[in-house]
């Protein structure tokens, strides 16, 4: 993952890999409205857990990743998978994504926020946008280099207790990734796994060679999910509740960064 990011707002896998392996912008299928719709129905509250994992790179991590959404605002956490250490969240609503670095690749920790559209939290694209994915195809790459990004089925697979049916992305009708302008990247791939039915994300993993690390592969796998009405979870989705987050996480940050100018005395 570029340091130039913030490494918890999530991104597409194969853009990782793509950052990690140094080549231009991976074609990815691309963003329309229903890439920001989390496809919940009013009055209800998602709550999950994903399990993020990177290998076969220097940046290697074990992330575990908590989140609520609901229709329209939404809340995720990431923790180290291996000490529950926080490493970065993100608040999101109408105005927009407050975002914590708190253990940021590079820098001071520090808490941002930018108005517009984020991804919405889970183990891969939000159900509208895999619907059409997974049965018409969406365009990608740029005018100059057009790239049309379909799925492949190759098998049933359950994750997390729901049966699901096991993707290979495509694109222009061949499997693996393409950097933008420069072509395939050669045994690359990305495989996804979608809930039949719901086209509801359960997997997302891609991989490519990556010199003398070997193999590297992001791979974002649910390991729980539950859909409850608003009232039993909208505490932590309410505008007081993401206001006490926000004063936490710049305590937190405040509190780094006194203890690292402590340090240089």
């Amino acid at each position: 993952m570029s340091a130039s990011h913030n490494p918890f707002r999530r991104r597409a896998a194969a853009a990782v890999v793509a950052a990690v392996l140094g080549v231009p912008a991976v074609a990815a299928a691309a963003p329309t409205p229903s890439s920001y719709d989390a496809g919940i129905p009013p009055g209800m509250v998602e709550h999950g857990v994903v399990s993020s994992v990177l290998t076969g790179a220097p940046s290697a991590w074990n992330h575990r990743i908590e989140y609520w959404v609901s229709a329209d605002r939404w809340r995720e956490q990431t923790t180290d998978a291996r000490t529950g250490e926080l490493l970065g969240g993100r608040l999101h609503d109408a105005g927009g994504t407050t975002w914590l670095q708190y253990k940021p690749v590079n820098g001071d920790p520090r808490v941002l926020h930018f108005s517009g559209n984020d991804s919405v939290p889970g183990p891969g694209l939000p159900a509208p946008y895999n619907r059409v994915l997974a049965e018409t195809g969406v365009m990608g790459g740029t005018a100059k280099y057009p790239i049309m990004v379909t799925l492949q089925p190759i098998g049933p697979q359950t994750i997390a207790g729901f049966a699901g049916t096991r993707y290979e992305q495509l694109s222009n009708g061949q499997p693996g990734q393409v950097a933008v302008g420069h072509g395939p990247i050669p045994d690359s791939h990305t495989i996804v796994v979608l809930q039949d039915g719901t086209y509801q994300p359960l997997m997302t993993d891609a991989s490519a060679p990556n010199g003398r690390y070997g193999r590297i592969d992001q791979r974002e796998t649910l390991v729980s999910r539950e859909t409850t009405p608003t009232a039993q979870a909208s505490v932590r989705l309410t505008k007081e509740s993401f206001a006490r987050t926000v004063k936490s996480w710049k305590a937190k940050v405040a509190k780094a960064k006194a203890n690292k100018k402590k340090h240089k005395k």
